[in-house]
């Protein structure tokens, strides 16, 4: 149905018009059947559910299990290049949630925003991850108020050991970000904000008089290169 686009959900099942029918729908199970279980299609023991403003809550407590059930299964059915992208995306949506987000830097600007890990030549997503409010970004290795340095944590962890190249924007790069790939046998390639912390203090734009055509200026620290 995401790919097939009908004006009705029921055009799905009708086949006196053999143009504009859809094939297979009919075959699997019956119109009546289908909409049974849409109807009552349920994934979560709601008496379990952490109340909003409590700790442990889960802003997709009703869909946890299924998200992590499928995102298990993208990268245990495919082996991915040696360069992965990492970005975020938004989902497009104009409906009503808490969830929604305003990004205008998107082509859908309104809609749900997910981190994702793909893999760079393909575009296969291997990680995904939904953002559900600052309560989920809380992680004990993190540095204070280094929510990007968790986001990377979560999706390359079940990556780690394999010589992945992870390429990132500049929301994500940093020193300690490289450190703790470095320290899982996997590399990082992106612009970082030379106010990081750990960043070259002389890479600065006013510590450096560059005009256009001036050679690089290049920082070395043991397995981590900074060019300006």
């Amino acid at each position: 149905m995401g790919i097939v686009s009908q004006c009705n959900l029921r055009d799905y099942w009708q086949t006196k018009n053999v143009i504009t029918q859809t094939p297979a729908f009919h075959e699997v199970m019956s119109r009546n059947r289908w909409c049974a279980i849409w109807t009552h299609l349920h994934f979560s023991d709601n008496t379990k559910a952490v109340p909003r403003g409590e700790s442990g809550y889960d802003g997709l407590f009703k869909i946890r299990q299924l998200i992590d059930t499928v995102v298990s299964k993208f990268c245990t059915h495919y082996q991915a290049a040696k360069e992965l992208s990492l970005d975020e995306m938004v989902i497009a949506f104009k409906g009503k949630s808490t969830l929604k987000q305003y990004n205008p830097r998107k082509p859908d600007k309104w809609g749900f925003k997910a981190f994702v890990l793909c893999e760079a030549k393909t575009g296969y997503a291997l990680q995904w991850l939904l953002y559900s409010g600052r309560e989920s970004d809380s992680d004990e290795r993190a540095p204070p108020c280094s929510v990007s340095y968790n986001i990377v944590q979560k999706l390359v962890a079940p990556h780690y050991g394999q010589g992945h190249i992870i390429y990132m924007d500049s929301y994500y790069t940093s020193p300690d970000v490289a450190d703790v790939l470095q320290e899982n046998k996997c590399g990082l390639c992106g612009p970082c904000n030379v106010s990081r912390s750990g960043m070259p203090h002389d890479l600065r734009s006013t510590r450096q008089s560059m005009t256009k055509g001036d050679p690089p200026v290049i920082r070395r620290n043991d397995h981590k290169l900074a060019c300006a």
